[in-house]
C-alpha cells in the first residue's frame, strides 16, 4: 500500500441470501490502500460476486460496515465505478454516449459540459478507441465493449474501481490485452482497484495483493503480496513460484477441483 490509512475498509462484513439462511460471508476484513490493486481468487458459489456488489454499495450487508475514506458507506458512492463481465453497454446510444452515461446525474459532482467531454473524451482515447466513437454496441467486437466499458468507469474519476471477471469472456490475446490496459489505466487515474478473477495468471500480472477465498462462510484462506514492478512480462520464474503457492493453497483447502485454475 502507498499510505497507512485504507481508502476502503470492510469491517466484520456479514452476508446471507435470506434472513433464515446460512450465512455466504460472516465476519469478513478487508481494506485496500490508494493505489493498490487486489484480486480476489476463489471457487464458483463461495461469495466473490456477492463481497463485491457489498463492497461498493449495491448490495446491504446483513452486518458490518463498510469506509470509504473513513467515511461509513450507506449507498452507491459517485466516487465508486464497478465493472462487471458484461459492460451493459445501451444499445441505442453511441460508443461516446454509453461512455458519457452516468456522469450528469443527480448524486455526482456538478460538471460542466465542456468537463463532461473532456473526461470522456479523455477516457475514450486511452482505451484507443477514438476511431470508434460514433458505432453502436452491435457495430463493436467483444474486446472494444470491454474497452469501452473501462472507459464509462474512468470517465467518472473513480476513487474506487471493482471489476467482476471483465474479461472472463474474452479470446486468450484479447484478455492480454485488456490486462496489460487495465495495469495502464489503474496507474493513470490513480485509482484503488478490486478484481475478482477465476484466472491466478491475471492476479498475478495485474495485482499488489492476491487474496484467496473459501470455507462456508466463506473467508480469507490465502494472502500473497507482489511486489514485482508492472509490467510483469519479465518474471515468470518468479511469478510461477507464487502460482504453486496458490494451487497448493487450493489443494490443502479442498477447492482444487472446483476451479479452473490450470491451463
Amino acid at each position: 500500500m502507498t499510505e497507512k490509512a485504507p481508502l476502503l475498509e470492510a469491517k466484520n462484513i456479514v452476508l446471507r441470501y435470506r434472513d433464515d439462511a446460512p450465512p455466504i460471508l460472516e465476519n469478513f476484513n478487508l481494506a485496500i490502500g490508494r493505489n493498490e490493486t487486489v484480486s480476489i481468487l476463489g471457487p464458483s458459489g463461495v461469495g466473490k460476486s456477492s463481497l463485491l456488489r457489498v463492497l461498493s454499495g449495491l448490495q446491504k450487508p446483513n452486518g458490518g460496515h463498510i469506509f470509504v475514506h473513513g467515511k461509513e458507506l450507506t449507498r452507491v458512492d459517485p466516487n465508486i465505478a464497478v465493472a462487471f463481465q458484461n459492460p451493459g453497454l445501451l444499445p441505442w446510444l453511441t460508443l461516446e454516449k454509453n461512455v458519457a452515461f452516468g456522469l450528469d446525474f443527480k448524486n455526482r459532482e456538478k460538471l460542466e459540459k465542456s468537463e463532461r467531454q473532456n473526461r470522456v473524451n479523455k477516457a475514450i482515447h486511452e482505451v484507443g478507441l477514438d476511431y470508434a466513437r460514433k458505432l453502436r454496441p452491435s457495430e463493436l467486437s467483444g474486446g472494444m465493449a470491454q474497452r469501452a466499458g473501462l472507459a464509462r468507469c474512468f470517465a467518472r474519476n473513480p476513487e474506487v474501481l471493482f471489476l467482476d471477471e471483465p474479461f472472463g469472456a474474452l479470446d486468450e490475446l484479447t484478455r492480454q490485452d485488456m490486462q496489460n490496459l487495465l495495469i495502464k489505466l489503474v496507474k493513470e487515474f490513480s485509482a484503488s482497484t478490486l478484481l475478482v478473477t477465476h484466472d491466478i495468471d491475471e492476479a498475478l500480472l495485474v495485482s499488489e495483493r492476491v487474496i484467496l477465498l473459501g470455507g462456508k462462510p466463506a473467508n480469507i484462506i490465502g494472502t500473497w503480496t507482489i511486489n514485482f514492478p508492472k509490467p510483469r512480462n519479465n518474471f515468470v520464474e518468479e511469478l510461477g513460484k507464487i502460482r504453486i503457492e496458490i494451487l497448493a493453497a487450493l489443494r490443502d483447502a479442498g477447492l482444487k477441483k472446483e476451479m479452473k485454475y490450470e491451463r
